[in-house]
């Protein structure tokens, strides 16, 4: 079975003075070698986070057997008078001539998260095809955030069938919102105080709210609303975007 490695370029950009060019430097930069303050959460010298492993595609996106979503984590960002949010990837994916491979699976996923690992927003990339290059500007909505960091998973992943790797990621930040990327608000999701707190849904659309296994919890009509639910790992579905996130 073919096996390919994947890189990954995740490229966040908040326009500035209304212009539509990138900053000349990233805030943030994670390759094989630059990654001081990156974080990945799987344990064992085969992937920690070293020039070695980033090169040879040990830093792997998938969810355990038993439920750990594998992912990584930027070093602290600041957000602070930023407006809109650009992402740029060149993604390829692993295992695609596998029986079992499902290209949905492999959706990378963004979120924003604070210092205490809550969920500020999140923005799921649906592939076209196994191999793509993907420019989007993300729904989120960051004015007020302030510093955050940001987390990059593949958290619809089945295990020992599909997976995704980075090794590359440049985060660029501006300080305004250019007309071509304004954007109406955004749904946020949050986890918050044993809730999970929905707003900025359009009108119409159903929120719901499901446990790993598919079943439906809870249900709500409109743009805002808060679930007060044990504490657990839940998929957020509004529309046919569906978010991952924890209640503690």
């Amino acid at each position: 079975m073919k096996t390919i490695l994947y890189t990954i370029v995740a490229t966040l950009a908040l326009l500035a003075g209304g212009t539509t060019a990138l900053a000349n430097n990233p805030i943030a930069v994670f390759n094989s070698s630059n990654f001081s303050g990156w974080s990945y959460n799987r344990t064992g010298s085969d992937y920690q986070l070293t020039t070695s492993n980033i090169a040879n595609g040990k830093i792997r996106f998938f969810v355990s057997s038993s439920g750990v979503v594998y992912a990584l984590t930027s070093p602290e960002i600041d957000l602070s008078g930023m407006k809109s949010v650009r992402v740029k990837f060149n993604w390829k994916t692993p295992l695609y001539e596998s029986s079992h491979f499902v290209l949905s699976h492999v959706n990378p996923v963004l979120t924003l998260i604070d210092n205490n690992g809550n969920t500020i927003s999140s923005h799921e990339v649906s592939l076209a095809s196994p191999t793509q290059e993907i420019e989007i500007d993300t729904d989120w909505n960051i004015e007020g955030i302030g510093k955050c960091r940001l987390t990059l998973s593949a958290p619809h992943t089945e295990t020992n069938y599909d997976y995704a790797i980075t090794q590359h990621i440049d985060v660029y930040c501006y300080e305004s919102a250019g007309t071509a990327f304004a954007k109406e608000p955004s749904t946020r999701i949050a986890a918050v105080n044993g809730e999970i707190v929905v707003s900025g849904v359009p009108d119409g659309s159903s929120i719901g709210i499901y446990s790993l296994v598919g079943t439906l919890v809870a249900h709500a009509e409109g743009s805002n609303a808060a679930f007060h639910l044990p504490k657990g790992i839940y998929i957020v579905r509004i529309g046919s975007k569906a978010t991952k996130i924890t209640v503690k």
